[in-house]
């Protein structure tokens, strides 16, 4: 992870992490995942469900002497789930298979995954390997209408 560019490379990171598991690992083939909250395009283009990844916020900065400071961080991962793509059963399944990672944070870590950083790829990496430490999670379901259901993860982290 670069340190001139921190904000965009841990969601790239996380992004990445994400991305690999809607592309290989079942049932997350069975969502999409995107940068930032969805936007109008988005929207009218709802296919299936969606993992959204926004930008990290820096909460704390650790300093060491003679050392680079570090950050404790705090990322937002929502879900969102229409009606016509399995409501609120699918949100469920969604909801359960995040918290399956969040709480075993050995199989979490023991990810392998290719990531992007300023048009570099880096393959087999890990959030260890790109300096991420997941450090726990809130979670907040959302009600919208009848039509959208989607819940938010908090996580905090440290880069």
């Amino acid at each position: 992870m670069r340190t001139s560019h921190k904000v965009d490379d841990i969601q790239q990171v996380v992004y990445s992490l994400f991305n690999y598991l809607s592309e290989t690992v079942s049932p997350f083939t069975d969502w999409d995942v995107i940068l930032n909250y969805p936007d109008t395009k988005i929207f009218e283009n709802f296919e299936k469900p969606i993992i959204y990844i926004e930008s990290p916020k820096p909460v704390a900065t650790f300093g060491f002497q003679g050392g680079e400071n570090i950050n404790n961080w705090s990322l937002i991962i929502g879900l969102w789930v229409g009606r016509e793509h399995g409501g609120p059963g699918e949100l469920n399944i969604m909801e359960s298979q995040m918290l399956s990672y969040f709480n075993n944070l050995k199989k979490f870590y023991e990810i392998t995954f290719p990531v992007e950083l300023g048009g570099d790829t880096f393959t087999d990496q890990t959030l260890f390997t790109q300096g991420i430490l997941f450090n726990s999670y809130d979670y907040r379901p959302i009600d919208i209408d009848n039509n959208d259901f989607r819940c938010l993860f908090t996580i905090n982290l440290t880069a």
